[in-house]
C-alpha cells in the first residue's frame, strides 16, 4: 500500500501529495462572489465564530455585558431576562458579535448586529446561530431584534410595524411603569437596550400608572455612555429630575434600597432634586 502511494505521488505533482489548505473561516457564506449578511455560517461551531471576532477585535478581548434574553409577556418590547454575554465589535465590517456566556438561557450561541447604509437611510440587521436551545435562543434574538426596530423607528422617523403595540411602548424614549418601585430598574433596562443599538439615550421620560399629563420623572445623559456600560453604570451618569410625588417616591425608594451604592452619583443628584421638590411644594 505504501508503495502505491509513493508511486502516485510520484506521477503527480509534489503540491498533490501536501495536506488541502486549510479553509479560512468566514460568518457568512457568498453567492455570486458577494457576502450573503441574511444567512450565518452555522454549520461552523460556536469557538469558530469566537476565534474570527476575537481576531478582529476592537476591543480584545471582548467586553462582558448583560443582555435581554427574552421579551416579557405584558410589556412585548420589554425584556425580563438578563444574562451575560460577550461582546466584540469588529473593526471594518460595521458589525457587532454577542456570544452568550455557560448558564444563558440560549448558550451556546452568537447573534450578528450589523449596521449598514442604503439609499433609505441607516438600518440594523440582527440574525445569529444556535447551537442550544432553540426556544431559548429565539426569545435572545427577538429581544435583540426588537432594540434594532427601536434604533431604525428613531433615525428614519416612521412608526414600527405592528398597530397591537401601544404607542407609549413604540417610543424607545418613554418607559410606562405600573408604581414607583419599578421605575429606575425599568428605566435603567431601556437605557441599556437603546445602548446597545447604537442609539445611546439622551433623555428618558417616566410615566406611572398615576400620571395623566405629564411624566413622573425623566433622566438625561449630557454625554453618549460607554458602549460597554452596563444598567447601573448608565443610570449613574444620567441627570434625574421628577415633576410629580411619584417620581419622588421613586428615587427615594431606590435611594434606600440594596442597589442604592450601586448608583452613587445618581442617589447624590435625586437627594439635591428632593429638597428642591419639597421647596416647590411648599410655596
Amino acid at each position: 500500500m505504501f508503495s502505491s502511494i509513493v508511486a502516485l505521488c510520484a506521477l503527480s505533482s509534489v503540491a498533490g501529495c501536501k495536506p488541502a489548505p486549510k479553509s479560512v473561516f468566514e460568518p457568512y457564506g457568498r453567492v455570486q462572489g458577494a457576502v450573503d449578511t441574511t444567512s450565518p455560517n452555522c454549520a461552523a461551531r460556536y469557538n469558530a465564530f469566537l476565534d474570527y471576532a476575537k481576531a478582529r477585535s476592537r476591543n480584545q478581548p471582548g467586553y462582558e455585558a448583560l443582555q435581554a434574553a427574552e421579551p416579557s409577556n405584558d410589556l412585548p418590547d420589554a425584556s425580563t431576562v438578563w444574562a451575560k454575554v460577550a461582546v466584540y465589535p469588529v473593526d471594518g465590517e460595521d458589525r457587532i458579535y454577542v456570544f452568550t456566556q455557560p448558564g444563558h438561557p440560549a448558550h451556546p450561541a452568537v447573534l450578528i448586529k450589523s449596521t449598514f447604509v442604503n439609499s433609505e437611510g441607516m438600518h440594523q440587521q440582527v440574525n445569529g446561530c444556535a447551537w442550544g436551545d432553540h426556544k431559548a435562543y429565539v426569545r435572545f434574538l427577538t429581544a435583540a431584534q426588537i432594540s434594532a426596530a427601536w434604533f431604525q423607528e428613531e433615525i428614519r422617523g416612521n412608526p414600527m410595524p405592528g398597530a397591537d403595540i401601544p404607542p407609549s411602548q413604540r417610543d424607545p424614549a418613554e418607559v410606562r411603569v405600573a408604581g414607583p418601585a419599578e421605575l429606575v430598574m425599568k428605566v435603567a433596562e431601556r437605557a441599556w437596550l437603546m445602548n446597545r443599538a447604537g442609539q445611546p439615550p439622551s433623555t428618558i421620560y417616566v410615566w406611572t400608572a398615576k400620571d395623566a399629563l405629564m411624566s413622573a420623572a425623566h433622566f438625561t445623559w449630557l454625554e453618549p455612555p460607554s458602549p460597554s456600560a452596563d444598567r447601573y453604570a448608565l443610570m449613574d451618569a444620567a441627570i434625574v429630575d421628577f415633576t410629580t410625588d411619584k417620581g419622588a417616591e421613586a428615587l427615594a425608594s431606590w435611594c434606600g434600597g440594596p442597589d442604592a451604592s450601586r448608583t452613587p452619583r445618581l442617589c447624590e443628584r435625586a437627594k439635591a432634586r428632593t429638597a428642591q421638590w419639597a421647596l416647590i411644594k411648599s410655596m
